[in-house]
Parts: structure tokens; sequence; C-alpha cells
């Protein structure tokens, strides 16, 4: 993949999302349909996702391969719960069913994201520095970047679920599931863009993976504030990472 096929496919995602956000802003559609729209896009954006990564997967070999496979399980598991959660706002009236059997799914995700990345990891051999060295400074830049991660993250969505204090111990771990888990897969994605610990020949990869990943959370993050401070929906130009980023991926 090249850099004109990512700035193509980054062009199409960003469109196609700006066509259902509008479809779900305007009012041109009823209200129930506007919640069918949304739900629809996120439901095909992870459907496609889970099946090209599976069916790419047997023409690549290697690390593009393993991070193909990890990701068309981590998304099928991501789609399954958009079906619940479809299912919950279209035909039962839930609006933010939170914690339900949609979490399960989605929470599959960041297990199979998680060494999905870290199989982007091969670290080019260096010339001028010992491999003790290059593993140091690979790891205190990690802790820079996780530790203002925590502090964006702990300013908005994670720090309002901690001080909404819900008294139901299952709601309360499911909300504060999602921030957490953002928080590792942004910090990853951020430390492998920044070094040289992968490939060029995969950057362009990293790049849609990366971007998908990103926007999931920042979509993540969001619902768990709104579910911390008793929304009662998310506002559809919210849900506009849970389109992007299944599609990206």
């Amino acid at each position: 993949m090249t850099a004109t096929e990512v700035r193509t496919s980054l062009m199409a995602v960003g469109a196609f999302v700006a066509v259902v956000v509008l479809l779900d802003s305007t009012g041109v559609l009823s209200p129930h349909a506007e919640i069918v729209v949304d739900n629809s896009a996120q439901l095909v954006g992870g459907g496609a996702a889970a099946v090209l990564c599976a069916v790419t997967s047997r023409r690549t070999r290697g690390v593009e391969r393993t991070w193909r496979l990890l990701m068309a399980a981590g998304m099928a598991g991501w789609t399954v719960g958009q079906a619940f959660w479809s299912w919950y706002q279209v035909f039962s009236d839930t609006p933010l069913p939170s914690p339900s059997m949609a979490d399960v799914g989605y929470l599959t995700m960041p297990v199979f994201a998680l060494p999905a990345l870290l199989a982007f990891d091969v670290a080019p051999a260096r010339t001028r520095s010992t491999p003790m060295h290059d593993r140091l400074i690979f790891l205190l830049d990690g802790a820079i970047v996780v530790g203002s991660l925590f502090a964006l993250t702990w300013a908005t969505a994670l720090g309002a679920v901690v001080h909404a204090g819900s008294p139901n111990g299952l709601a309360f771990g499911v909300a504060i599931a999602y921030p957490l888990t953002d928080l590792v897969l942004v910090a990853i994605v951020v430390l492998l863009a920044v070094t040289r610990r992968v490939p060029r020949a995969l950057r362009p990869q990293l790049w849609l993976l990366g971007s998908g990943l990103v926007a999931i959370s920042a979509s993540d993050s969001i619902f768990a504030y709104l579910v911390s401070s008793g929304a009662e929906d998310m506002p559809p130009l919210t849900n506009a990472g849970f389109i992007a980023g299944p599609l990206l991926i």
C-alpha cells in the first residue's frame, strides 16, 4: 500500500462519514430513521473490516498476515457487539445500554488489537547504539507518551467516570474499561508512529490501522463520559469514530 492509496482511503472514508453524519443531523430523516442509518453504518463498517482483514490475510505473509488475522478476530467481536447495540437502540428503544451484551463484543477488539499493533514492532538494526540502549530509549519514550495520554484522558473521560462513582460495580467497571484500553492502544500507536521501529514498507498500513483505532478510541471515550454523566443518548457527530474507525482498519 502506497502513500497515495492511504490518502485515497482517508478521503473516501471522510466522505462516507460526512454523508452519514449529515443524514443523522440535518433533520432530513425521522428520529428513528436517523438511528437506523447511524447503526447500520457502524454495523456495515465493522463487518466489512472483519471480512476484508480475513480475506486479504490469505494473500500476505509474516507481519502483514499476523496483524490482519488478529484484527479480523477483533473486528468480528466488535461487530457482534455492534449488532447487540443496534438491537437495543432500534428495536428495544434503549439509547445508551450500558452495561450490556454489546460491551462483551466491543471489548474483544482491544484484546486482539494490542498484539496486532505489537506485530509491527520490527525494529531495524541500529549501527550506533546497542540493543540495550535502544530498548531503554524506547521504554523512556513510552513512559512519556503513556503519562501524557493518561493526564489527557483523566482530564476528560476517565476522570469523569471515576468521579461519578457509579454504585453499580459492573457498570463502573465497563465504563472505565473503555478509556483505559483506549489509552493503551493510542499510546502504542503514537510510539510506533514516532519511532523507527516499523519498516518503511509497513508504515502506510500502520497509519491506516492506527488512525482507525484512534478514531474508535475517541468515540469510546466520549461514550464513557456520557454514560458517567447520565446522558440519554450520543449525538450523531460523536459516533463518527465508530463509523470511520472500522472502515480505516
